[in-house]
């Protein structure tokens, strides 16, 4: 399927998980200012995929743009659940699709959080024996259960303090049982969205790094 689409495999894999509706303004221009400084460059220098829900809000929209303004050549990816999305504008889709993507992948679903375990399924399978990481930046209640499937499959966790809600939550000390369980985990990681260089550092050294990955 991937060789139909053009897609190559074993190539590095950043799965980008993250607040849609949510993201308020001055959040998504810390995350557009750490995506086009940081992250794009990054993943178009080492040949590397991202996977990522595809709609046209939040975290999704801002990579979009980005990468557009960048003319990045990498693929972007989004995976979405049939029942919330649709391929054209003129079907009525309840939520319209991010227009920057390469590719886009509809599972079964009918809820957001259906697509979680195929996001991770379609990463897994593009990275091969390349390595993969999940980025998470801001985030709501599907983002916990995002990397709550990134940890199953033991893929690492890089979480980015400073972008509000779910991944200010697992960088501090939350109440919350799921959210401490993801904290704890030897393979999340957690960087300061003020601290460009340190976050390049860590993605290049995970996204370099051989990671082990489970079956489906």
């Amino acid at each position: 399927m991937f060789a139909r689409l053009g897609l190559a495999t074993n190539v590095p894999v950043l799965a980008l998980v993250g607040g849609a509706a949510g993201v308020t303004e001055g959040i998504e221009s810390v995350v557009e200012n750490l995506l086009g400084h940081v992250v794009v460059p990054l993943l178009e220098r080492l040949g590397a995929a991202v996977v990522y829900g595809g709609t046209d809000s939040g975290v999704m929209r801002a990579m979009g743009t980005t990468y557009a303004a960048a003319g990045a050549g990498f693929p972007l990816i989004g995976v979405a659940p049939a029942g919330k999305v649709c391929l054209t504008a003129a079907a009525g889709a309840s939520v319209p699709l991010e227009p920057n993507h390469t590719h886009f992948f509809t599972v079964p679903g009918r809820e957001w959080g259906d697509e979680s375990p195929w996001l991770f399924a379609v990463a897994a399978a593009i990275a091969d024996r390349a390595a993969t990481l999940t980025l998470v930046l801001n985030g709501g209640d599907v983002t916990v259960i995002d990397v709550e499937h990134s940890l199953s499959r033991r893929i690492p966790v890089l979480v980015v303090a400073g972008t509000g809600r779910t991944a200010d939550r697992i960088a501090a000390d939350s109440p919350d049982s799921r959210v401490r369980a993801i904290a704890a985990s030897p393979i999340t990681h957690v960087v300061d969205a003020g601290n460009h260089a340190s976050v390049r550092e860590r993605l290049s050294t995970l996204l370099h790094g051989a990671v082990g990955r489970t079956g489906a």
